[in-house]
């Protein structure tokens, strides 16, 4: 009997149930999509994930949100954050000891609006004088705070010098915070809401329920509308990333094409200059070099570099060195994909006391295109590495920093080899995004809608964390730059917070609880390294200043940071 071919018309409609459908290894929960070939399964994710598109658009796959949404920080964490909008049921304002040309010093200061020219009443205006000594303005709350920041919107002239003080008795009071002159940071911002100065109350810990802004001395000049006061609540950490003890600084250029040094050199938190007591050597020196240390701080792991200043010389080793030892570094293993980072394209990665490393993007070696990849090392068994998702081309060069539970890429470039796409900046062939993913789950990284601000030299972009934010520094041109900070736990646009030291760039980034450090930079009008360390504290945002020395000149070197 011939057999006959079955056609849509012989199948009655909803005559096959899924009883007729096997993938193989089915389960409860999974997904059948198409791959361009067949159907195939993908298994069921874990609780509270959501299904996303992977980077190139052509398979579903588990994640632990799309780019829009921004994770939750762990149980027990909070970050400080500035109190905003109309707090006039909870804070009273008062003043003593001065005068002045428009309204008073009251309730407008906490009404939630940055006064302009159309909220007369929303403002006042200081006159010209010198106030009677022990002038004040006081913010009384209803319940005692702990604050350690205050954004004063307002004032572009300079009117005296201030300083903040706490009590909680209205007759005792407490100098929080040095001495400074009450005027904004950085001129008229176009704005009453865009001018406004920050003004730190140093590492208050104590609750207060009245805050009061006395004057010292000074002349008042008048004529600045004085609108709005926020305070910053001090945040509660569940975890603080860096060092304890000291960072460690390896290999690098010391001078110009194929000066490669081996050594590993150590910077003591407590004099931040460096030594070699306690350090070793590579297994082989690299410069361009990607730097992780682990959970503990005891020992510091170099993940890839470059052996000398050409796109095809990249590294896939693996070494691990002790802090807290002299012995060289050995060799465990190799990532999958050897990296390079050569001129103008430095690699970062994820090292912030964490089981494993991250290593991500950078330059393959043959062809010499951008990886996508990221790959995961294990501390424990540092033998191999892991590709756990993907990320986009343009985040080669990008710095990478890191909360408890997700790595961070801020910016990167492209090769000229790389096809263009989104997400670069205006004009250029550097990207403007932060990408995210997550530690507890291999899915590909997601972009965040907070976007950075274009630099000129994006392939020499460091970082640093600390337990809120990433920080990113921004080399412009003429190479003299800044540094800027976003929010690990929303979405919001990073902002240039603090100063660079130096014109230089390329520098090792290293932190230690309360700091973040660059050793070293390469300086191009003469093509030398430098020497230098700088530092920054992140809870003042203070600019950055010269430090200390390193023993020598170095450039293009990987960082761990050390409990040892």
């Amino acid at each position: 009997m011939a057999i006959q071919k079955i056609t849509t018309g012989i199948i009655t409609d909803n005559a096959i149930d899924g009883t007729k459908i096997a993938l193989g290894s089915d389960a409860v929960g999974d997904i059948m999509y198409y791959n361009g070939t067949d159907y195939v399964s993908l298994p069921k994710g874990t609780a509270g994930q959501v299904l996303t598109m992977n980077t190139g658009a052509t398979a579903p796959q588990w994640g632990t949100g799309s780019g829009g949404g921004s994770p939750s920080p762990p149980a027990g964490h909070s970050c400080g954050s500035y109190e905003t909008g109309d707090r006039t049921s909870t804070i009273s304002v008062s003043s003593s000891g001065l005068s002045f040309s428009e309204g008073s010093a009251g309730s407008q200061l906490v009404d939630g609006l940055n006064a302009d020219a159309n909220q007369v009443g929303s403002r006042f205006v200081f006159g010209a004088h010198t106030p009677s000594a022990g002038a004040y303005i006081r913010f009384t709350h209803t319940v005692a705070r702990t604050f350690n920041e205050v954004k004063w919107y307002g004032c572009t002239n300079a009117n005296g010098v201030w300083k903040w003080q706490g009590s909680n008795d209205g007759s005792t009071f407490t100098d929080i915070g040095s001495s400074f002159t009450l005027q904004s940071d950085s001129g008229w911002g176009g704005t009453v809401a865009t001018t406004f100065q920050t003004q730190s109350l140093g590492a208050n810990t104590t609750a207060y329920t009245i805050y009061q802004l006395t004057w010292v001395s000074g002349q008042l000049q008048g004529g600045d509308y004085q609108a709005e006061v926020e305070f910053k609540t001090v945040g509660n950490p569940s975890y603080t990333p860096g060092g304890t003890v000291a960072s460690y600084q390896w290999s690098g250029q010391t001078g110009g094409q194929f000066t490669i040094d081996d050594s590993i050199e150590r910077i003591p938190y407590a004099t931040e200059n460096g030594t070699a007591t306690g350090a070793s050597t590579l297994f082989a020196g690299k410069f361009w070099g990607g730097g992780a240390d682990d959970a503990s701080g005891a020992n510091g792991y170099m993940m890839f570099g470059m052996t000398k200043e050409s796109y095809d010389m990249g590294s896939s080793q693996i070494q691990k060195y002790a802090h807290a030892s002299s012995t060289d570094a050995v060799q465990t293993g190799n990532i999958n994909t050897p990296r390079s980072g050569p001129g103008n394209y430095h690699q970062d990665e994820i090292n912030m006391f964490l089981s494993s490393g991250y290593a991500f993007s950078a330059n393959t070696i043959s062809p010499i295109v951008s990886s996508d990849n990221i790959e995961k090392v294990s501390f424990a068994s540092p033998s191999s590495a892991t590709i756990v998702g993907s990320i986009d081309i343009f985040s080669k060069s990008g710095a990478g920093t890191s909360s408890s539970t997700h790595g961070y890429c801020a910016g990167g470039n492209r090769m000229p080899t790389d096809p263009t796409g989104p997400g670069l900046g205006s004009g250029s062939d550097q990207s403007v995004t932060i990408k995210r993913f997550a530690f507890a789950t291999n899915v590909d990284a997601v972009v965040m809608t907070g976007v950075l601000t274009p630099v000129s030299l994006a392939g020499y972009n460091g970082a640093w964390s600390d337990s809120c934010y990433g920080w990113r520094a921004e080399n412009h041109s003429p190479l003299a730059g800044g540094i800027s900070k976003y929010a690990f736990f929303s979405d919001t646009d990073s902002v240039q917070v603090v100063d660079l030291a130096f014109d230089g760039y390329a520098s090792g980034y290293g932190q230690s609880q309360t700091k973040g450090y660059t050793f070293g930079a390469h300086f191009n009008s003469s093509n030398t390294a430098g020497s230098k360390v700088s530092a920054f504290t992140f809870a003042t945002e203070s600019d950055q200043a010269f430090v200390g020395n390193l023993q020598i000149n170095r450039y293009g070197a990987g960082v761990s940071n050390g409990s040892a």
